[in-house]
């Protein structure tokens, strides 16, 4: 009698890590197959598995310790904050004494303190808390690694997003940074005068950062909403010099799905008949062509000035 193939016990819809694929017989270069996507590093989902709060939640009780509590950008996703850099990176841990992490870099674990106030459970694990989760991402997160580990663009990134997302504001991360005192700490009075709550992505705070950091440039306004028409409608660009009339727009990969182009063009053209300038940048643009970025903005500034 032929045996049942393994794949479709790992083709439900639950997570599953490297090592319950292998004792089921199926390889690693099957695994690299179209039928699954990694939900974290080591851990696999089928293909067609919707990204939900729960099926996060399922893939850390496979591989979080005892005691250790989620952290990091992990923690921030389920706070609804998505600021992940990629879908396969390792889960950010925090624990209050040594433990060396198995299963190939699956799991990042951070030594540090957990004091109760600090955590907040959700779907059964302990998380740190949106204000914990933002303090420790700007303060570079691992006490060992200090000042090697840190990343202003990043925190700044974090930081939108949770002000954004109304679950700290600055007044209360200050205060938890006076309460704590801890190693790096003091880098948060840089994030929170680089911070905008009005940033609706990572990447629109990552191309502001280009601006600011890179060029040097003066801090621009964010979400700026541009009257037009006689009925007193409005069109809001990403990132605006309102002296000068620059918008500057960053566009996800859904912008050239279906008549987004068309849509994006008309706008465009509205928004060129109140005599504003619009830059627009994708992706690939922020990876390989920052300079490109620093320049075209930098000339326009210059030329309107």
């Amino acid at each position: 009698m032929r045996l049942p193939q393994p794949e479709p016990l790992l083709l439900t819809g639950q997570p599953f890590t490297m090592a319950t694929a292998h004792e089921l017989g199926v390889s690693r270069g099957r695994l690299r197959s179209s039928l699954w996507r990694p939900v974290c590093r080591g851990i696999l989902v089928a293909k067609d598995t919707p990204d939900s709060v729960e099926l996060f939640l399922a893939a850390a009780k496979l591989v979080v310790p005892e005691g250790a509590v989620i952290s990091g950008r992990a923690a921030a996703w389920l706070h609804g904050i998505d600021i992940r850099r990629y879908a396969s990176e390792p889960l950010d841990i925090t624990i209050d004494r040594h433990w060396a992490p198995s299963g190939r870099g699956l799991l990042v674990p951070h030594r540090a303190p957990l004091p109760d106030e600090d955590l907040v459970e959700i779907g059964g694990l302990l998380v740190t808390n949106p204000l914990r989760t933002a303090y420790d991402l700007v303060r570079g997160f691992d006490l060992r690694k200090g000042s090697k580990n840190y990343d202003v663009v990043e925190a700044v990134v974090a930081v939108d997003a949770f002000l954004h997302a109304g679950l700290i504001t600055p007044d209360l991360l200050t205060e938890f940074q006076k309460d704590r005192r801890w190693p790096n700490g003091l880098r948060l009075e840089r994030v929170l005068d680089l911070a905008d709550a009005g940033a609706e992505s990572p990447m629109e705070s990552r191309l502001r950062m280009v601006l600011v950091i890179d060029a040097g440039l003066p801090r621009p306004e964010t979400q700026y909403a541009i009257p037009y028409g006689e009925d007193g409608r409005e069109l809001r660009v990403d990132i605006a010099y309102p002296g000068p009339h620059l918008g500057i727009e960053y566009h996800g990969a859904w912008h050239g799905e279906g008549d987004r182009p068309w849509l994006d063009q008309h706008r465009s053209n509205t928004l060129a008949g109140q005599r504003w300038h619009v830059l627009e940048y994708w992706l690939e643009d922020y990876r390989d062509r920052r300079a490109t970025i620093v320049r075209d903005v930098t000339a326009y500034l210059r030329s309107a000035a």
